[in-house]
């Protein structure tokens, strides 16, 4: 089974064993199912699909795809940042359709890795999940919600899916860093991932953590799960996270309301349930504009009633508090900037970047202590370069070996 790793043996023992002394650091390659590029697809159109980001490491070479699904909140896979496979957490997300030559880039200031998550792949067990806080809001970037609530039944067999990334365009480590996207119709659900045959289509390394966009019955586009892992080559049978099993870590984590369509599983629809990108696939606009021209479709109903439109009521405003972000509502149409009073309220807030305690790590092998990593302070050791404790080392050391010997072998992990 693989993780899309695309690395040189000696760096796969490096990056785990300890820090990489290079003149070159970007000779650091990184290890892990956290590389898979787009198999049979195409290029997207300039602004198509223009939540979907690239997510460099500190030194600009291992990568992951991510979605932007909260103007603070990038959406991408655990095993992204996990260092039992040797990789590094993403510094900045990257908007635009080629990593050469982007529109904008937004700092991170931290990421969280769902506890839940294990470094071993399992097929249902899922949870590959994570999110970064971006160093300030992105709010020209029309955004995908993630799917939930009864939406979740639309997941059936033969679904056609449309997954984008950043990835490689084949099995030869050959165009990655340019936005890709392809379609391919779900195989099953299977506990807490989605598994698709491929059959010549799919991801790659480099897409891992990029999303897998669903059409719902009323024409509306969710998130619906995360490039996780595949068994065999890229375009084979492979896996997908599901979102929906973590949105209450999600949001609770986050201190943001990532449902405005929804309260846990229950319809409870918003004033910010509502216009969201109608075409996301398609060119709208341009950046640096943010690719925000895109028809939009009105007050969601896809679980029943649609909210009143805040654009037509002169109401107090679109959202309500954010959690810890406190955004104010949007103005309404007859009045000032509302107060939003018709929001919902966030989940709990998650503090400071990097002061909070994140609950236990899982007892099988996943990231240690909720896995909250600060971006402003070094991890590991004085060297400042992510290694691991001195107590942990010699651990590592006897998995770095085990791990060259999986990479000899074996060619993919997404």
């Amino acid at each position: 089974m693989h993780r899309f790793a695309r690395a040189m043996p000696l760096a796969l023992v490096a990056a785990v064993v300890g820090c990489y002394s290079t003149a070159d650091p970007t000779a650091s390659q990184s290890l892990g199912r956290r590389r898979s590029p787009i198999i049979g697809g195409a290029t997207v159109e300039t602004c198509g699909w223009p939540s979907v980001v690239y997510l460099p490491d500190k030194y600009d070479e291992g990568f992951c795809t991510g979605t932007l699904i909260h103007p603070e909140i990038v959406l991408f896979a655990a095993h992204c940042m996990d260092p039992n496979e040797g990789a590094l957490p993403p510094v900045k997300a990257v908007f635009g359709e080629s990593a050469e030559s982007p529109a904008f880039s937004v700092p991170i200031t931290s990421c969280f890795a769902n506890p839940k998550y294990e470094t071993m792949p399992v097929v249902g067990v899922g949870h590959d999940i994570a999110f970064c806080k971006l160093q300030k809001p992105v709010t020209d970037v029309p955004i995908v919600p993630v799917l939930a609530g009864c939406e979740v039944a639309s997941l059936t067999p033969g679904a056609s899916l449309t997954t984008v990334g950043f990835g490689d365009a084949d099995n030869n480590g050959n165009g990655y860093g340019i936005k890709r996207e392809v379609i391919t119709p779900l195989g099953k659900i299977m506990g807490n991932e989605a598994q698709f045959e491929g059959n010549g289509k799919g991801t790659c390394y480099g897409d891992s953590g990029g999303p897998w966009f669903l059409k719902l019955p009323n024409g509306e586009w969710r998130v619906s799960c995360v490039t996780s892992w595949g068994p065999g080559d890229c375009g084979q049978e492979e896996y997908c996270a599901l979102v929906h099993p973590d949105l209450a870590w999600l949001e609770a984590t986050s201190g943001v309301d990532l449902t405005p369509c929804f309260t846990g599983d229950t319809w409870a629809p918003t004033a910010a349930c509502g216009h969201f990108p109608s075409s996301p696939a398609l060119s709208a606009g341009a950046w640096p504009s943010s690719c925000g021209d895109g028809a939009l479709t009105g007050m969601s109903s896809s679980c029943g009633p649609a909210a009143t439109d805040p654009g037509t009521d002169g109401g107090t405003g679109a959202g309500g508090s954010d959690g810890a972000s406190g955004h104010s509502g949007e103005a309404g149409a007859s009045g000032g900037a509302g107060a939003g009073s018709g929001g919902k309220a966030g989940g709990a807030a998650a503090g400071a970047a990097g002061t909070k305690v994140g609950p236990a790590g899982s007892a099988g092998s996943g990231l240690d202590g909720g896995a909250i990593v600060p971006l402003d302070e070094p991890a590991g050791d004085q060297g400042g370069c992510g290694c691991r404790t001195a107590e942990s080392r010699q651990t590592h050391f006897t998995t770095a070996l085990w791990l060259l010997a999986i990479a000899l072998l074996a060619r993919r992990r997404s």
